[in-house]
């Protein structure tokens, strides 16, 4: 099945400080959702830096669960990575033990707001 990670801010929603949503904005992509078919959702944003962020995208309204159903998806709990997560992981097992946050949210830096991994 294939797997879309998506970014929160600027993709789905305006910004963390203003969970709007840009499905009108972008009138692109809820059809572009809808001809994926069946994936899973995951999210990979530099917004949810940690647990406590993590628990603020569960629990706000109009974060989650409001998202997930203007979308008409549900993300996957194991797809949801913490951006302290991704840094320690690349500075782990991708072997750049000096790699630094805002070096990260570089290389990360999308010029598409989906990230489709097959």
């Amino acid at each position: 099945m294939k797997t879309i990670l998506f970014d929160l801010e600027e993709t789905l929603i305006r910004s963390w400080e203003d969970p709007e949503l840009l499905h009108r904005e972008n009138p692109q992509l809820l059809p572009w959702i809808r001809q994926q078919g069946t994936f899973r959702a995951g999210l990979l944003s530099m917004a949810v830096w940690d647990f406590k962020d993590l628990v603020a995208f569960n629990t706000r309204p109009h974060m989650r669960s409001f998202i997930e159903e203007q979308f008409g998806f549900e993300f996957d709990d194991q797809l949801i990575f913490l951006e302290h997560h991704l840094l320690n992981m690349a500075r782990t097992q991708l072997l750049m033990p000096f790699l630094e946050r805002d070096e990260m949210t570089s290389f990360l830096k999308k010029r598409k707001g989906l990230l489709n991994c097959n």
